[in-house]
Order: structure tokens, then sequence, then C-alpha cells
């Protein structure tokens, strides 16, 4: 979804987007209030997490040259446990450290924001030619219903809707998809044609 809506929309936009919901939403948590509006604030701090990583994930692919750009994607991926795993060695993640933790979040969320804005960037070519908005919603809420039905058990009712809401989304998906002649997430060629497949395959990283 993110790479169809590159092509619209930079990367650093959505980099930025992430960066701004997420420092919002840090900042937010410091502000006392009741347990469901901690809930609320880190489901809003969720989203901008998940922009800001896929957004980076993004401009770290399509700016790294060929050759190298299976060790920075290495990197990349690298930084979250080995982040977790100096936390841990540190005694950083100690629940006595909250509020250092929030404000040092918060601090580098606003450093890495200024960097985003004030940096030119080079922004790449979109990979996909067009971008299937209805076909991404019915993914999206096939996926979510499916998600909840299975970690859902409350009433046999509600596993019943979950489950139509589901079939009917990826009915609904796999129609739009038929209909376009190109799938909501990824080109239509990759699901049709072998020779991508193999294309894919052998092309080094």
């Amino acid at each position: 979804m993110f790479a169809r809506l590159g092509n619209h929309f930079r990367p650093t936009t959505f980099l930025a987007t992430g960066l701004v919901i997420l420092g919002l939403s840090t900042a937010g948590s410091l502000i006392p209030g009741s347990a469901t509006l901690l809930a609320w604030v880190m489901l809003v701090s969720a989203l901008g997490a998940g922009l800001t990583m896929v957004a980076s994930m993004l401009i770290v692919l399509h700016s790294t040259p060929r050759q190298g750009r299976g060790f920075s994607l290495g990197f990349w991926v690298a930084m979250y446990p080995l982040a977790m795993l100096a936390g841990q060695i540190l005694d950083i993640n100690s629940p006595q450290n909250w509020r250092s933790i929030t404000y040092g979040i918060l601090a580098a969320t606003v450093v890495v924001l200024v960097v985003v804005l004030t940096q030119p960037h080079r922004e790449f070519v979109g990979t996909f030619d067009t971008f299937d908005l209805v076909g991404a919603l019915l993914w999206l809420v096939g996926v979510s219903a499916l998600a909840w039905l299975l970690v859902d058990d409350s009433s046999p009712a509600r596993a019943v809707i979950l489950g139509i809401i589901a079939l009917s989304a990826f009915g609904g998906l796999f129609a739009q998809t038929r209909r376009r002649g190109s799938a909501a997430l990824i080109a239509i060629d990759v699901l049709t044609r072998p020779s991508c497949w193999r294309r894919c395959w052998r092309s080094p990283c």
C-alpha cells in the first residue's frame, strides 16, 4: 500500500507524517489520564511508528545502490533487536525509567523530523503504475476481520459476522483485481507470469 501511494506522495512525506504522529502521541502519553485515554494514545503511537518504519524502509531500499542494498536492509532490520538488546543490557527498559525513555523518544523524534524537513532528499520513482484504493481497502478490511476472528472468542455470533466480513472483503478484492487487471498491492504480472518469479528469484539484492 505504501509502495503504491509512493507514486503520488513522496516517501519523506510519509516519514514526516509518521514522525509528527509519533511525537504528538508520545507527548500525549506524559499527560495524566485514564486507562482508556492511554490505550488510545498507544494506538495512535503505533500508527505513527508504523508509518515511520515503512517509509524509512522504502527510503533505504530505493536510495541505496543495488550492490549495497542487501547490507543496508540488513542493517536497517538489525536496528530493532539490537536496540532491544542494548536496553536490556544497560537496564534502560525498567519501569522506573519510563519518563526518561519517553523524553528520549520525543527528543529523537523531533531531531529526525527536523532533519527530514530541512535536508534535500532524492526521491525514487514509483515502482507501480497505478494505485487501487478500493482494492487496498478491501484487503485491509479482510485481513483485519480475519485477524479479529482468530483472537476474539467472545461469542459464536460475532465469529460468524467476522467470517462473513472477511469472506466478502476477499471476494470483493478478487473481483476488483480481475476487473482492473491489476492487483491492489503488487503488480498483476507478479501473480500471473512465471517468468517474473524467475527474474525476481535470479536478480541479486
